[in-house]
């Protein structure tokens, strides 16, 4: 499961698609009747549907039909007047929904470090995971700002996804090109994204380094000329291994050693494009107390093992799928060849009561959410912008259940849950959110807005029922009730 996610202007995924999947839950209406806001649409409204139009192609009296439906109702003139003229973001936003997303938490963090900024780069998930790794560090050495290297992860991550690739490439040689699997495969295969996980491994094989030790470059502020150049290049050499292969000419090992050629030449590019990673650096600050510190000699796997390894290890990502059945562990690929990661299925009440545990232990989460719907203005909110009103139609009326189901919803990007606030009930009303688009948003369009957020934002209970798709929980904190059973899932074959 890979989040391609992105900053402002890209388009990111988290989600992956499950064939043959069979519903598992009870949802409020069958899967094969009209939801019930777009039963009672049709139904309601005599004239919505026509018989004397209803054709298999569009006919002129279909039109004409359509047309003076339309203009028999005077507010659809005022509504085009206005949307022809600006984004409809802007003329549909609902200022009441902004003003009751108050921004005080009765929970909050104690410490959030300073805030990040992905620029044009699918890395969500690096700046997330990154964002909470490092607050341990920041508590134990007093420091007041700190970032570790999202450039080294983005390195290795693509060097590891150009090695699957090309592995995979000759693992399904005997494949017609045809086939899903040698489509699927084909289809993106050095996209930015990733996950949690996809984080933990590659720290776990690699280590890390602090930002000052390998800073960011142009190309990993802005992937899109790099990842079409990779791109291109491991198309290339994935259909050469398979005519290779389908030649019969060489050996399973000088197969292999063609692959090396490749990879070196892929090497290339990524360290062009982004630097060479350290082998070795020093580490020295000065901290909040006063005191200097200084670390000399390090390498990025003694300094994870030193100063991070305890941050990142015993963590489970917990998913909300509808489609799957709840408490069970799921396995899936990994980003490194040969590796396995997974997470557990749990219902969205089950996830807001993990983060909630885990806020209250000062600790942050890390989450993976659909936030190209109903966002803006740093607010997420089923309410913020009034669709109904301008045409007369609901977008939330699709299940959860039938929006993953059929491609309208799924998870594009990674942020941080650093505080919550709860109704007499002990219920969640709303969510801090640590975004990684910086203080103040550089590009106008549908995320700019400030609302005095600076680099946080709110989101309402009711959309995180909508919208988030998983979180990552430490283990220490699944312990009892629903949480206990998480546990018991994770131990599972």
């Amino acid at each position: 499961m890979f989040l391609t996610c992105s900053s402002i202007p890209f388009a990111c995924k988290i989600f992956k698609k499950n064939k043959n999947q069979k519903s598992t839950v009870e949802v409020p209406y069958s899967t094969t009747e009209l939801p019930p806001k777009y039963k009672e649409k049709v139904d309601g409204d005599k004239s919505f549907l026509h018989p004397e139009i209803i054709e298999k192609s569009i006919t002129q009296s279909a039109i004409d039909s359509f047309s003076k439906h339309y203009n028999s109702n005077p507010k659809n003139e005022l509504a085009q007047t206005v949307i022809k003229q600006a984004k409809m973001e802007t003329v549909l936003l609902n200022n009441d929904a902004l003003i009751r997303n108050e921004r005080e938490f009765e929970i909050k963090i104690k410490l959030e470090g300073n805030v990040t900024n992905q620029k044009q780069s699918g890395r969500c998930w690096i700046f997330a995971s990154t964002n909470t790794i490092r607050l341990g560090v920041m508590k134990r050495f007093h420091l007041k700002e700190f970032e570790l290297s999202q450039n080294f992860i983005f390195f290795y991550d693509k060097l590891e996804k150009a090695n699957s690739f090309l592995q995979k490439a000759i693992d399904l040689a005997d494949k017609n090109e045809t086939s899903n699997a040698v489509q699927e495969l084909f289809s993106d295969p050095m996209q930015d994204g990733g996950t949690w996980n996809t984080v933990a491994s590659l720290v776990e094989k690699y280590g890390i380094c602090p930002k000052s030790a390998f800073p960011e470059t142009y190309h990993s502020e802005n992937s899109t000329e790099m990842d079409w150049l990779l791109t291109n290049k491991i198309r290339e050499y994935g259909v050469t291994l398979r005519r290779l292969i389908h030649a019969g000419e060489k050996s399973p090992e000088e197969i292999l050693q063609v692959k090396a050629k490749m990879m070196n030449a892929m090497y290339r590019i990524i360290v062009t494009c982004l630097g060479e990673p350290p082998k070795s650096f020093d580490w020295k600050f000065r901290c909040t107390k006063g005191h200097f510190h200084s670390f000399e000699n390090l390498t990025p796997k003694s300094f994870y093992e030193e100063h991070i390894k305890k941050d990142v290890i015993d963590k489970v990502n917990l998913t909300h799928d509808p489609r799957h059945k709840f408490f069970k562990k799921k396995e899936e690929d990994g980003t490194i060849y040969g590796t396995k990661e997974y997470n557990v299925n749990v219902p969205i009440e089950v996830l807001k009561e993990a983060v909630i545990v885990q806020l209250k232990n000062n600790d942050p989460a890390t989450f993976a959410c659909d936030v190209h719907k109903f966002y803006g203005k740093n607010t997420m909110d089923m309410d913020l912008f009034n669709y109904e009103a301008a045409f007369d139609l609901t977008p939330t009326a699709m299940s959860r259940l039938d929006r993953v189901t059929y491609k309208e919803s799924y998870a594009n990007h990674e942020m941080v849950f650093t505080g919550v606030h709860l109704d007499s009930d002990q219920k969640p009303l709303r969510w801090r959110v640590e975004n990684s688009w910086g203080a103040v948003l550089e590009t106008t369009g549908r995320h700019a807005g400030g609302n005095g957020a600076g680099g946080f934002e709110v989101m309402n209970d009711a959309w995180f029922n909508e919208y988030v798709f998983d979180v990552v929980i430490d283990k220490k904190y699944l312990s009892e009730g629903n949480l206990l059973k998480v546990a018991n899932a994770i131990q599972q074959a």
